[in-house]
């Protein structure tokens, strides 16, 4: 009877919303819409007035283009999918390295639902490896939220080389999932979200990492699950980069290659120089890699602690630690392996014999 008790709860919780969204389906073509048409003033007027309500469904039955330059938010509001049909989506325009666009692509709402939904970044280069960090994209977002819940981003493909394709800060229960991520600097970047599924998802070409962690208030990221993903061919950064946290997380099933500095980067950095290290809440910790695959990178896995930071006192709470590595394969598929510095995968080593 005991067991019961939850499930019925949670039964009581999805039906009550069931029954209080709207189920309005509109379709793109509903409004006018025409295959490769700029939307931009017609799509933000349609969330501005109120004719997409919370609950409702928008199918886009085309691709239609977006200028990111415009002055004007796209938030959807609360309940809302916004879905495509094979191939739909928007092709983005308008995107700068020297000007950071004002708004986003969509500014996502509590409980939003993206899915199959194609938005391809236009105009940007297909790659950038200039040495400086500032000159390796172009500046603007594809996705945001902030301290919102539930969202889900399903079967959806996001390709640009711009800042970040999805940035998220003090969400809860996020999911991405069967989703297809190319391009970006910190192309997922996510600071203090907790509670948030990757499930087979491509993570593959950004400048820098697939997926970054940060940090929102001192709140540390934490309860995570990354399965069945793939991480690959990123030119300058790691795989997954745990600035912010990745506390009593899992990665499993997940193969990380042809990365430019590493697999993992469980990496605790705690504030700045002037920051005091009790500010944050500690990170990095009850980490568990499994059954996953590291091969053609320099390195597979980095532990990094900010250490001028720690002292005797606090060096067991605030060091990274409890990480469990089990069942993974590390190792090269380049033959010959050459060194990162010849444009290869393997580590700089000072001399032959070292």
């Amino acid at each position: 009877a005991l067991a019961l008790i939850p499930v019925l709860a949670i039964s009581t919780s999805i039906w009550a919303a069931e029954t209080t969204r709207g189920w309005a389906v509109h379709h793109s073509t509903d409004f006018g819409w025409k295959g490769n048409q700029d939307v931009t003033e017609q799509f933000t007027k349609l969330l501005r007035d109120g004719t997409l309500k919370a609950g409702e469904e928008l199918v886009l039955d085309h691709t239609y283009r977006l200028n990111i330059m415009s002055n004007s938010p796209r938030t959807l509001p609360a309940n809302f999918t916004l879905s495509a049909v094979k191939g739909g989506g928007f092709a983005v325009y308008g995107f700068s390295q020297e000007t950071n666009a004002r708004f986003p692509v969509l500014e996502l709402g509590h409980r939003n639902t993206l899915r199959n939904l194609t938005v391809t970044c236009e105009g940007v280069p297909s790659k950038i490896v200039a040495p400086k960090r500032q000159a390796r994209f172009f500046k603007g977002t594809v996705i945001t939220a902030t301290d919102k819940d539930d969202i889900l981003i399903e079967n959806c493909r996001l390709n640009g080389l711009i800042s970040h394709n999805i940035r998220m800060t003090s969400c809860r229960r996020l999911k991405v999932i069967g989703s297809h991520i190319v391009g970006g600097y910190w192309s997922v970047y996510l600071a203090s979200v907790t509670d948030a599924v990757f499930w087979r998802c491509l993570f593959e070409k950004s400048t820098c990492d697939g997926i970054k962690t940060g940090n929102a208030g001192g709140k540390a990221c934490r309860n995570f699950v990354v399965e069945n993903c793939v991480f690959q061919d990123n030119a300058g950064g790691d795989g997954i980069d745990t600035t912010g946290g990745l506390d009593d997380s899992v990665v499993r099933n997940t193969i990380f290659r042809r990365l430019g500095v590493s697999g993992m980067d469980i990496k605790s950095s705690y504030g700045g120089k002037k920051g005091k290290i009790e500010d944050q809440e500690p990170e990095n910790k009850n980490i568990l890699i499994e059954k996953c695959t590291f091969h053609d990178m320099p390195n597979g896995i980095v532990l990094t602690t900010a250490a001028e930071k720690l002292t005797v006192a606090n060096v067991k709470k605030y060091a990274v630690h409890d990480i469990d590595i089990n069942d993974c394969l590390f190792g090269h598929a380049e033959k010959p392996l050459r060194a990162k510095k010849d444009g290869g995968y393997g580590a700089n080593y000072p001399t032959e014999k070292g």
